[in-house]
């Protein structure tokens, strides 16, 4: 097998440089019986004419022999060499530096002892340095993650890349690696975690890293390394972890969760009384042991976790609500007279209403019921499977309907053709201004209501609308359209500066895809773990789609949000009734209509 590799493999020394690095190619796993023959065979092909040359043909061979000897991995003995190739640069620079300073400086016998005890010193810490990295690099199966890590652009290989593990092994890589985009890493973790675990168990593995008690089963020397150089470091990054957890995530905190644990599928999650009873005697225990460094960390949580009680306390939510059936709905369909519900219309006078005003308030109310969707309901696909324990999915997307159901009664309501145009053409510029202002949803509500079928057979109104509003409309119709997976959306809010309100349809739609399309579990040979390990990329991914991103710099006029949310609507069948009695039907003629087409 080694021979015919040798022969096929093109005659390239970087190829030799990138098997190396990338760990692609591995030896059987048990290699006691043909040790030597298989040492044998690499010796002859590394000295094989015409199959590659240079140093790292050469190393990568004597890697493998010596991997076979030792029963080590590639990875291990890359970080070997890597660790071996440092270290050898440090000490030719502190020759050269001591020649420099023989050269330079005839000083007495006592320079020269403190200088023999700076390089023990010295010698002591690059010993203990390299030790620990020997520790942290080799040791893959201790650290409970599998990761990748590719080559880069300059033929050298990239950070180490997570791609999943353990509970322990996930924590202990985002905790105590110096990684690129931490924060995101982290809030990533804490938004998906209840797929895997619960929540109070990642609570207290994260107390044992800020304690120091996380690699307990290791040995002393390694405890010993690990808390000189990732002591406080790690320390740091836990109390990052749990300000942004109190912060972004507090409902582990405040309310028991309905989803039901992954650890016992019957039980739901841990009662968050034991959740702060459990971080208030941390908080206690760090703020005696601390390092000063930490005090105002330390102290914002005691403050955020004191309103977390106060809140919990005021809410009396420490059981799951029995079903959540109450979904805060919309106003019900409006069941008095037409000319009744005319008048309120007429009272608020929409008409009246600066356009820019009503959109942003529009968008406000988008924007917190955006805010209102908890991260635990859009996980899964929940909304769709678990749909009686969402009810802000429910609440969102009947808002949605909501306001599609008010721009064409609004519409229809009016008596006289002229008014109706009026009112189309002030539903065309806020949904046009929503538009400028991210407010997706809004939007195409608006532009769903307009095109709807009560309102797009109105001859004689469209009639007294004008070209350049209609072509308005259409650019907005073109802009908003659902097709090809919404495309036109996507790029738009690709290159948009927050903050954004999105199309619910669209993001659920890439949550569904982002479940269905990655695997949820990593496959794995270590005892415990037959059935897999969470898979990170897909939490990773999944929490990114959860983003929701910055909040808008406007203020919200309470009194009118309340009358915007308090207006009555027809129902469907309604609407197209009185569409009728607007403009009736002229028997063998098709009404004319715009150009547009209904969202």
């Amino acid at each position: 097998m080694v021979n015919r590799t040798w022969h096929t493999v093109a005659a390239d020394n970087a190829l030799w440089k990138a098997l190396a690095l990338s760990n692609g190619w591995r030896l059987p796993d048990d290699v006691s019986t043909a040790t030597r023959d298989i040492v044998a065979k690499l010796n002859r092909a590394k000295a094989m004419p015409g199959t590659g040359s240079g140093a790292w043909k050469a190393w990568f061979i004597s890697a493998l022999v010596e991997r076979v000897l030792d029963g080590k991995t590639e990875r291990e003995l890359v970080a070997a060499e890597d660790d071996h190739h440092q270290q050898t640069k440090k000490k030719k620079k502190k020759r050269v530096n001591r020649g420099f300073e023989d050269t330079n400086d005839a000083g007495g016998e006592e320079a020269e002892a403190a200088d023999d005890d700076d390089e023990e010193e010295e010698d002591e810490e690059e010993e203990d340095a390299t030790s620990y990295s020997n520790n942290s690099k080799v040791q893959m199966a201790s650290r409970q993650v599998v990761v990748s890590r590719p080559i880069g652009l300059d033929d050298e290989p990239a950070a180490e890349e997570l791609q999943g593990g353990t509970v322990w092994g996930i924590l202990n890589f985002l905790l105590t690696e110096d990684m690129p985009n931490s924060d995101k890493a982290i809030a990533a973790f804490l938004t998906t975690h209840t797929l895997f675990t619960e929540s109070g168990h990642v609570l207290d593995l994260a107390i044992n890293f800020f304690e120091g008690s996380a690699h307990a089963q290791a040995s002393d020397t390694f405890q010993r390394l690990w808390n000189k150089y990732k002591g406080q470091f790690t320390q740091a990054r836990v109390l990052q972890m749990l300000e942004k957890w109190l912060a972004k995530y507090p409902g582990a905190f405040v309310r028991r969760s309905p989803f039901a644990s992954p650890a016992n599928k019957a039980a739901a999650s841990p009662a968050p009384a034991a959740m702060r009873k459990t971080l208030d005697a941390f908080l206690e225990r760090a703020t005696a042991k601390a390092a000063s460094q930490f005090e105002q960390a330390l102290a914002r949580l005691r403050d955020r976790l004191g309103a977390l009680t106060a809140t919990a306390a005021a809410a009396q939510c420490e059981e799951p609500d029995e079903g959540l059936d109450d979904d805060n709905s919309t106003p019900e369909d409006f069941e008095g007279s037409d000319d009744e519900l005319l008048k309120e219309y007429q009272a608020l006078d929409l008409l009246k209403i600066k356009t820019e005003v009503l959109a942003r308030q529009l968008t406000l109310i988008d924007y917190e019921l955006l805010q209102g969707l908890t991260h635990e309901e859009l996980l899964e696909q929940r909304w769709k499977r678990q749909a009686k324990f969402c009810p802000n999915v429910r609440r969102f997307v009947n808002h949605f309907n909501y306001i599609s159901a008010v721009v064409t009664t609004s519409i229809v309501l009016q008596i006289t053709d002229k008014a109706r145009a009026k009112f189309i053409k002030k539903w065309v510029e806020v949904a046009d201004k929503c538009l400028q202002l991210n407010n997706i949803s809004c939007a195409l509500d608006i532009v769903s209501g307009i095109g709807s079928s009560p309102i797009f057979r109105l001859r004689k109104t469209w009639s007294r609308v004008s070209k350049s509003l209609v072509k308005r409309l259409e650019g907005l119709q073109a802009e908003l359209t659902r097709s090809h997976s919404y495309k036109r959306l996507r790029d738009r809010l690709f290159t948009a500066t927050p903050p954004c309100v999105p199309y619910l349809g669209m993001y659920l739609v890439d949550l569904a895809f982002i479940s269905d399309g990655n695997p949820h579990l990593v496959q794995v040979d270590w005892p415990d773990h037959e059935a897999g390990v969470p898979c990170w990329p897909y939490h990773y991914m999944t929490a990114n789609a959860i983003n929701h991103g910055h909040p808008y710099p406007f203020t919200k006029d309470e009194e009118l949000c309340r009358k915007l949310l308090s207006l009555k609507h027809l129902s469907a069948e309604r609407r197209y009734q009185l569409s009728l009695l607007r403009e009736p039907r002229e028997p063998g003629r098709s009404a004319p209509t715009p150009s547009f087409e209904s969202c």
